[in-house]
């Protein structure tokens, strides 16, 4: 059954891949160069992200521990 899938999946991807073929290499280098800046932006992106949500973990930390403290103040 899979057989049967891949290969009219790959006689695809070959199909939407020979205009590539077809183009220059100058052309072909400026999509490579334009594909390659936009993962590494992504990539840039998820780090911040990643970076401000840990962020964000540890000031909700700091708060809670703040809160505890006065509470514990309170209670004494």
């Amino acid at each position: 059954m899979t057989i049967k899938l891949l290969i009219p999946l790959l006689v695809t991807s070959l199909s939407m891949l020979s205009p590539v073929f077809a183009m220059d290499s100058d052309a072909v280098k400026a999509h490579m160069e334009k594909i390659s800046e936009q993962a590494q932006e992504r990539t840039e992106e998820t780090s911040r992200l990643k970076a401000l949500e840990q962020q964000v973990q540890e000031l909700g930390a700091l708060i809670r521990m703040m809160l505890e403290e006065k509470e514990q103040k309170m209670d004494s």
